[in-house]
């Protein structure tokens, strides 16, 4: 992502009803749903000036795996010709939240940990009657702004952005561990007691930080309407 670039990321959790999912015919959201992924897949290179935007997939591995590599790729296709760009299903998905200036997501954990984290959020397909409405994720979908498929897709996430405030979303941190910046110490201890070994003392129990991904230049082989001056 170059200087003055904004980073959008699309999650998708895997199930009839996610985003990259087609609705449930009969479900209230059928109607906006079954429509909502290609067209938020056309506008993101439509609307989204390559020079300011750049936008990335995060994907359910299960969605990789049960349709096939091939067969997703196929699906991203033209989105990916117009510059979209999909992380592995293993790989890079906590790097891509951190720097992520905006999630267009659904009910998946990756968009309620991109919440959690203080990133501006944007729901398209959230399937609230599937959810226990005691869950966070539930209370997600009650909070954050829904994406309208009628609307500018640049016009709601540039809203999103500036209207966003830090600590909107501080109680869903709270909700996601009990012990903050703790868990390289707590999971230490547990392996060591389930070893029945001493625990090494006088070296704090550190998480490796996550790598930068490699470099990959946006690639678009799609026209560009370019305006001169």
């Amino acid at each position: 992502v170059a200087p003055g670039q904004k980073l959008v990321v699309v999650s998708s959790t895997w199930s009839s009803r996610s985003l990259f999912g087609a609705a449930q015919a009969g479900s209230p959201e059928a109607a906006d749903a079954d429509d909502l992924l290609p067209w938020l897949l056309s506008r993101l290179s439509t609307e989204l000036p390559a020079d300011e935007y750049r936008s990335l997939a995060v994907l359910h591995p299960n969605i990789w795996y049960g349709h096939g590599p091939g067969q997703v790729r196929a699906w991203l296709d033209h989105a990916r010709r117009a510059g979209l760009d999909a992380v592995p299903p293993l790989d890079w998905w906590r790097q891509a939240l951190i720097a992520a200036d905006c999630v267009l997501g659904d009910h998946s954990s990756v968009t309620y940990y991109a919440a959690a984290i203080g990133v501006p959020v944007l729901l398209g397909a959230f399937p609230q009657d599937a959810l226990d409405p005691h869950s966070p994720v539930a209370a997600l979908g009650r909070t954050a702004p829904r994406l309208v498929r009628r609307g500018s897709l640049r016009a709601q996430i540039d809203t999103a952005i500036a209207a966003h405030e830090p600590g909107r979303y501080a109680h869903f941190a709270e909700q996601a561990s009990s012990a903050p910046g703790e868990s390289a110490g707590l999971l230490r201890h547990l392996f060591y007691r389930l070893m029945d070994l001493p625990e090494p003392t006088g070296n704090t129990a550190l998480l490796d930080p996550l790598p930068l991904p490699p470099h990959q230049p946006a690639r678009r082989t799609t026209p560009v309407r370019v305006f001169a001056e």
